[in-house]
């Protein structure tokens, strides 16, 4: 959209695709998406972002998993544990998310098996889950 592409096709995506291969960003696939890097400190999990004022955004595609792996990371470094039913709501909470629906729930509870996956989280045979 930035340059007035209205219709996308398999070959606009398949030439943008081979132009940032030929970058040759670091890069990584999570939860579905491809996410691209020109450096290693944007593809650590020790940072996230705050908006202040008005809230920008409200959907699960506005967050990237890395901003939602560093709250969780962050919510249980204060809490030290927490189970999965109450760190969704605390996560959401934390990111002022107005309604809560089935997808951005779906997307923070699968940040949080992407941090398990990842050694970040230890998840108990209770769905605790707490810092490694």
């Amino acid at each position: 959209s930035a340059f007035g592409i209205t219709k996308c096709g398999i070959k606009l995506e398949s030439k943008l695709r081979a132009l940032i291969d030929k970058c040759g960003f670091e890069s990584a696939e999570m939860l579905g998406n491809v996410y691209c890097f020109k450096s290693d400190k944007f593809s650590q999990f020790d940072k996230y972002r705050v908006e202040e004022g008005a809230q920008l955004r409200s959907a699960d595609t506005d967050y990237t998993p890395y901003d939602v792996i560093s709250l969780i990371r962050c919510i249980l470094l204060n809490r030290v544990s927490m189970y999965g039913d109450e760190l969704v709501p605390a996560v959401l909470k934390e990111l002022k998310v107005p309604r809560s629906g089935d997808k951005i729930i779906s997307f923070v509870q699968g940040c949080i098996d992407e941090g398990v996956k990842r050694g970040l989280f230890i998840r108990s045979i209770s769905d605790k889950i707490s810092l490694n």
